[in-house]
Formats: C-alpha cells, sequence, structure tokens
C-alpha cells in the first residue's frame, strides 16, 4: 500500500521539480575556426536583433571572407544589430555604425574583458578569439542577465 501510495505521488513530486528549476540550460563549446563560423551563422537565424558586448577587430581579421558574407545576410534578413565596441575598435565600430540596422557605441578605455559576448534570442556566446573557441548558453535566464549588463554598458558608453 505505502509503495502504490509511493507511486502515485513521484509523478507530481517530479512535475513540481521541473517547475521550480524552470527551463533546462544548454551550454556548448566550438572550436576552431568552422565552430567560430557554426555559432555566427546560428546567430542570423529566427532572431530580429542581437547585442555584442565587447567587439573588437578579431571577427573581421580571422573570417575576413565569411565577416563580408555574414553583414550581407544580417542585412538582407533586417537583423539589427546593437554594438558595444572596445575603445581600440573605433576604426571598426566607424564602419560599423555605417551599415544598415546596426546601433554602435564605444565601451569606456577602463572596459577590458578580452573576448566578446553576443546575446541572441535565448541563447548567449561567448566568444574567445585567441583561442578560437566559443561558447553557448541556451537559458532565457541567462541571455536576459547579459542582455541587462549589456544595456547598463550602453548608458555609459559613447555613440560614434
Amino acid at each position: 500500500e505505502k509503495r502504490q501510495d509511493l507511486e502515485e505521488i513521484l509523478p507530481e513530486l517530479f512535475a513540481l521539480t521541473k517547475k521550480d528549476i524552470g527551463e533546462e540550460m544548454k551550454v556548448e563549446v566550438f572550436s576552431g575556426i568552422k565552430g567560430l563560423k557554426t555559432v555566427l551563422r546560428d546567430q542570423l537565424e529566427n532572431v530580429r536583433e542581437f547585442f555584442v558586448l565587447g567587439a573588437g577587430e578579431e571577427f573581421a581579421s580571422m573570417t575576413e571572407h565569411f565577416y563580408e558574407q555574414y553583414y550581407v545576410k544580417r542585412i538582407q534578413k533586417k537583423i539589427t544589430q546593437h554594438v558595444l565596441f572596445k575603445h581600440n575598435a573605433k576604426e571598426r565600430a566607424k564602419k560599423a555604425s555605417k551599415t544598415s540596422y546596426s546601433n554602435v557605441k564605444i565601451l569606456n578605455k577602463d572596459y577590458r574583458v578580452p573576448m566578446a559576448i553576443v546575446i541572441y534570442g535565448n541563447k548567449t556566446a561567448l566568444f574567445s578569439w585567441p583561442e578560437k573557441k566559443a561558447i553557448t548558453i541556451t537559458s532565457k535566464n541567462v541571455s536576459e542577465g547579459f542582455k541587462e549588463q549589456f544595456f547598463i554598458l550602453w548608458k555609459s558608453s559613447k555613440s560614434i
């Protein structure tokens, strides 16, 4: 009788646990130029906008031909980019600001995080260009948290 009661209660307990935990988080690691391109292509699927924190010269210099294709596709799909460029990437920021569907600012020179963070939909991608690695985190909570940081920095960053 106790076993039967337990078997009846267990599914309800599992359902409650899932509600408390909320969404499931998925983390993936991508390596090499091919892996970086995979993440960048994913960025242009099923979103109307994305946010970049800590953009620099690396994307364009490491993936020159792909970089051009990426921008053409982004503009064709009318995807808006909101980009906070590192202080030392002013020239790249000026170029980006002249493209369609672009909002660009320059971060304070004290911002020295050696990676780029891209927030798109319910995903956040962390790019380590020197290591040619990217980590994607699929989680609405994580993407909303990074987006909040983005907007805080956006308010204190310089317009082009």
